[in-house]
């Protein structure tokens, strides 16, 4: 076990950024095609419950994080960037993923989609890969980025105008991670917590918020909190399936700060 310093690599904005800890583990693949299987679930959700929008986030480039990496679904959303070790097989070029699931295969931090897992593939090699089916990859959280879309609020298709809210954050960004969300009706003082539910949903009574709704979200990196405001988020009449754009990009949140790292073998 050896420590180093991470590495600074440099984002479109040309800023200076943190790339967290590099790791090294074994990566493996689930044989349903994405979105990823052996969830809480069903096989078209994953854990994290995003559903038919998290293709998406990168495509069928999805990941099922180990317990510690799910952080009890407040890493749903989360980025990484993995690369395969496997010299006669892989490309050796870096795969960039994000978490849409649960997994509990001990020898694995990760299993990924089988699209994801054969993208780390040589050209003509991706069967052999798959018939592998486990392999020593290298692997980094990254910021998320998604160039043509803020942070988004998809309201769920189980929420009850005007009696209740379901919302699952989407197009997240960055390396934070979600912990509030609070709601609150515009030209109101009052702000009402919602109650984070399972994977990546969050429900609210709100029969005192009819109107229009902005929105406070809570996020966490590297152990600070930060609290970004977005207001007229929901119109009075928002739809069940409706994606609502908050005007907020989260990409560059985490990026002022670089914690030693422990490569882990």
């Amino acid at each position: 076990m050896g420590l180093f310093l991470c590495f600074l690599f440099i984002i479109i904005s040309h800023a200076s950024a943190c790339n967290p800890c590099i790791k090294l583990t074994k990566a493996s693949y689930f044989s349903k095609r994405s979105p990823l299987s052996l969830s809480y679930f069903s096989y078209a959700h994953g854990a994290c419950d995003y559903g038919p929008i998290a293709t998406n986030f990168y495509g069928e480039l999805l990941a099922a994080g180990s317990p510690s990496l799910f952080n009890h679904a407040f890493g749903c959303g989360a980025c990484f960037q993995i690369r395969c070790k496997d010299p006669v097989l892989c490309s050796g070029n870096a795969v960039q993923v994000v978490l849409t699931d649960l997994h509990h295969n001990k020898t694995a931090d990760l299993v990924l989609s089988s699209g994801a897992f054969k993208a780390m593939a040589k050209n003509g090699k991706s069967q052999q890969l798959l018939k592998v089916g486990i392999v020593d990859v290298e692997y980094s959280r990254i910021p998320c980025e998604y160039k043509n879309h803020n942070l988004s609020v998809l309201v769920r298709g189980f929420s009850k105008r005007p009696s209740y809210l379901a919302i699952t954050p989407v197009y997240q960004g960055g390396l934070a991670e979600i912990t509030e969300i609070q709601i609150q009706k515009v030209n109101s003082s009052k702000w009402t917590s919602m109650k984070k539910k399972l994977g990546a949903l969050w429900g609210v009574n709100i029969r005192q918020h009819d109107g229009p709704l902005s929105f406070k979200f809570t996020v966490t990196v590297y152990g600070s909190n930060v609290t970004f405001k977005a207001e007229n988020v929901l119109p009075v009449h928002w739809e069940n399936g409706g994606v609502y754009d908050t005007g907020l990009n989260l990409a560059k949140v985490g990026f002022k700060s670089c914690p030693p790292c422990t490569l882990m073998y």
